[in-house]
């Protein structure tokens, strides 16, 4: 087992670039993820392409909860990364 393995990661921004990429890497490494965008469409072709993997999708405006990613995610349940790749 690997670091990534069974750990919980959100990716905000996981539609295209940089947070597509994670996905895709971070899915082989065997973590759960939670993926957030703007595209419902492109988060669910990207979950479409890894069947087995543990992802859930989150339609959501990333401007929203940019703030988020400066602040404590304590009250969202535990986790152990954290990227925020929108607005880059």
């Amino acid at each position: 087992m690997g670091f990534w393995t069974q750990k919980r990661v959100w990716i905000i921004g996981a539609s295209s670039g940089i947070g597509e990429g994670l996905v895709e890497v971070l899915v082989e490494k065997g973590a759960k993820l939670l993926i957030l965008a703007r595209n419902k469409l492109k988060l669910d072709e990207l979950k479409s392409q890894f069947p087995k993997a543990e992802i859930r999708v989150l339609l959501i405006d990333v401007e929203i909860i940019f703030d988020l990613c400066q602040g404590d995610f304590k009250r969202f349940g535990e986790r152990k990364g954290r990227v925020c790749s929108g607005r880059i």
